[in-house]
Parts: C-alpha cells; structure tokens; sequence
C-alpha cells in the first residue's frame, strides 16, 4: 500500500511515543571441531526493524491505525516507513557515473563510503514533490523534472527525457525516500486509557527487503 503510517495515523489526533529500531545481518556460521569459527555473509545489506508505539491517540487516529492493520491483513502486505533516522540521501551520499545511451537510472544510496564495509541500496519508494522536491544534479548543473527527466516515485527509477547523459558525466541526487515495511505480528490491540483516548501496544514493524 503507498500508504506511510505515520502519516496517516496523524490525520487524526496522537502523541508520538519512544521509538527503536535494530539492525540485522544474515549470516551462515560454522564452528569447526578445532574450535574455529566460520561466518559467511549472506545479505550485501541489513534488515532492518522498527518498533513504535503512541503514547495516545484520540478516536479518530486509532481508527485510522486498525484501518491501516486490517487493510495490511496483519503481517500480510506491505506498507511504507519513514525512519526518523534515516529517511534522505544527500549529494555526499551517493553518486553514479553515466555512460552514454544509459536510458534509466535507479536512486540509490550508500552507507559508510569511502569504507572497505560500504554497501549500497536501491532506494524504490521516494517521497513525492509534494512532500520534498528532489534535486537531481549532473556534473553540478541541476536537471529539471518534467523536462530534462521524470522521476517514478514508486520504483526510485529515473528516466531521461530532455536529457542525453554521456559517458563519464556524474549523476548526484538530493531526496527523501521511505522504507517498505510490513507488521511483524498479526495481532493488534490497544487500551482505553482515558475517556475518548487510547493507547496501542507497541509496533514491531520489519523492513520488505
């Protein structure tokens, strides 16, 4: 669903509570009979996992928070996340090297660059220009959307239009992006905790990979 849970959960009344979030690798370990260990990296990138909780919500934003659950089916489908501490990609966070003919390019971004543990990943769930106008730059001259390219929200993908890149050019980008997620349980409830306000239990939610 393009639907982002904070946002929709405000459209009625609440109090944000704690949030916490871990970082998972997948890895597959032996330990052999010497005593030595042996762990093969299994993911280019973590998972990641949220957990979010309210410290109330009126009528309406407790509403709006079942209606999101139960249009998920629980931990059935998907739904977007924006990280509070990791939800942009600035020039410095990421660049790309055209080549000429290249007709698409994916947003990305990287993670500890210049480092021998860098990754990087495709960022396909960007926030609209409505909510922060993307820049996309080549060589330091900023591209117009509409005219030099259109940029698909929900794939992260931009296509070339007004604009032929060349080999050796430098694409850079500065934009906002959410995470796709999905509840981690199937089960939802909350508390009357005073008259017309409530309080869910917390939130585990784990990113779609």
């Amino acid at each position: 669903m393009i639907i982002e849970i904070r946002d929709f959960v405000n459209a009625g009344g609440e109090q944000i509570g704690g949030r916490r979030r871990m970082f998972e690798w997948f890895s597959d370990e032996v330990t052999y009979d010497t005593g030595k260990r042996q762990a093969n990296q299994i993911l280019a990138r973590p998972r990641r996992h949220w957990w979010i909780n309210w410290l109330w919500l009126n009528a309406a934003a407790r509403d709006k928070l079942i209606e999101l659950f139960n249009r998920a089916r629980g931990k059935t489908s998907n739904f977007l996340y924006e990280c509070v501490w990791d939800y942009a990609c600035t020039y410095t966070d990421w660049s790309h090297v055209l080549t000429t003919g290249e007709a698409t390019t994916q947003l990305k971004k990287t993670y500890y660059a210049g480092t021998a543990e860098a990754w990087t990943e495709n960022k396909t769930k960007i926030q609209p220009s409505t909510v922060y106008a993307p820049t996309i730059k080549v060589n330091g001259a900023a591209k117009v959307e509409g005219v030099d390219f259109t940029l698909n929200d929900d794939t992260g993908m931009i296509t070339w239009t007004g604009f032929a890149p060349t080999t050796g050019q430098v694409l850079t980008a500065d934009y906002k992006f959410y995470f796709e997620a999905y509840f981690a349980e199937d089960t939802y409830e909350d508390i009357n905790h005073t008259i017309d306000w409530y309080r869910p239990g917390e939130l585990h939610l784990v990113e779609e990979l």
